[in-house]
């Protein structure tokens, strides 16, 4: 009997533990993760060169994107990752913020079709901004988003999502994991040279 209830009592307090935590994640909250290295991308060394072709067929660099501007965040995302989805909602109400501080935004998807990136931009109304679709997955190898993991079918893991705000010069100005409610402030202040 008594093992029945203390069985019954830790079931109850793992799906209470589990419900909290599945709300924070719904409704948002915490802090943006700041890392410290993505392999050999830390902050103050040059970022990695990046070229490729946007969805719409033209073809863009980090150079291109970063000019005139202060800094640009590279976010590297999917349509499938679900923790992805809260940083560009974060990006989309905060465009005017992020314009205003002299914030550019470049979205790398890993290895989709451009059909589907591009429905998925419009309906998350990130449309307007550019995306380079990195079809091999050699950008975010670069960037050290993903790390092939010498399976025989040739697949590799993904960290998702990641950000790297780069200055003007390409100079890499932080590193972010998992996106907080502060997600747009943590950019602007990096992109100010300000650590948080």
């Amino acid at each position: 009997m008594k093992r029945t209830v203390l069985v019954i009592a830790m079931a109850l307090l793992v799906c209470a533990t589990w419900v909290r935590a599945d709300e924070g994640v719904r409704k948002g909250g915490g802090k943006t993760v700041r890392l410290e290295n993505l392999g050999l991308v830390t902050p103050g060394s040059e970022a990695p060169w990046l070229a490729g072709w946007k969805a719409d067929g033209n073809p863009t660099n980090i150079a291109r994107q970063v000019d005139g501007r202060k800094a640009l965040a590279l976010v590297f995302f999917a349509t499938w990752c679900k923790p992805c989805r809260k940083g560009l909602e974060l990006l989309a109400v905060n465009r005017a913020r992020l314009e205003g501080a002299g914030v550019g935004i470049l979205l790398v998807d890993l290895m989709e079709d451009k059909d589907v990136v591009a429905a998925y931009m419009t309906t998350m109304n990130i449309a307007h901004w550019p995306v380079i679709i990195d079809s091999r997955g050699q950008v975010c190898k670069d960037y050290g988003i993903v790390a092939a993991t010498g399976a025989q079918d040739g697949s590799a893991s993904a960290s998702l999502p990641r950000t790297v705000v780069v200055d003007s010069g390409r100079k890499v100005l932080a590193l972010f994991g998992e996106e907080g409610d502060d997600y747009v402030d943590a950019i602007i202040a990096a992109a100010k040279g300000e650590v948080r």
